[in-house]
């Protein structure tokens, strides 16, 4: 991240530091960031970040530039909370463009990790957040994830590359969330 006086203008994933410390906290009490505070801007900064830009109108990069950071700091700032409403009418559902980006991102960060503590009934939730989010699509919960799987189907051979998936897993009562 770029700094100028000790002013933080720019913080971008791969930063640390008391300026993403200061980042996630405000993505934490705007509702965007749900994850521990570490200082270290990672996939789950970037996809609060995502979010707070999509729920901002902002240009959806996942880099905190200094138009983010000045209104992430303003009054004006608009919460999750308020925000959920203009995310409703947002598409979640990919099209052929949206599971190109999908697959695409995915394929570029083969072997990562995403986890969350919360993950149990629906492991891999926080890399789907991140896949969708990346897409430009406001994946906010599972339960937003789940409404949208509508069809079950007894082989992927005919699933498009990039299509979304749930996976039953009888052995542990939860879900698997991946992406064909």
């Amino acid at each position: 991240y770029a700094q100028m006086d000790n002013v933080v203008t720019e913080l971008r994933k791969g930063a640390s530091g008391n300026g993403v410390t200061d980042l996630q906290e405000r993505m934490s009490s705007l509702g965007y960031y749900v994850n521990e505070i570490t200082g270290f801007y990672g996939a789950s900064t970037e996809t609060a970040v995502r979010l707070f830009q999509m729920g901002n109108n902002l240009k959806t990069t996942g880099e905190a530039d200094a138009l983010t950071l000045e209104i992430a700091y303003s009054t004006g700032a608009v919460s999750l909370t308020n925000a959920r409403e203009r995310f409703s009418s947002l598409p979640l559902t990919p099209d052929a463009d949206g599971r190109s980006v999908l697959f695409n991102t995915a394929r570029e960060l083969l072997g990562g990790s995403f986890s969350s503590g919360d993950e149990d009934l629906y492991s891999g939730f926080t890399f789907m957040q991140y896949l969708f989010v990346t897409a430009g699509l406001p994946l906010l919960d599972p339960a937003d994830y789940v409404s949208h799987a509508s069809t079950h189907i007894g082989t992927v051979d005919s699933l498009p590359v990039g299509t979304p998936v749930m996976l039953d897993r009888p052995d542990s009562g939860g879900w698997l969330l991946g992406l064909y």
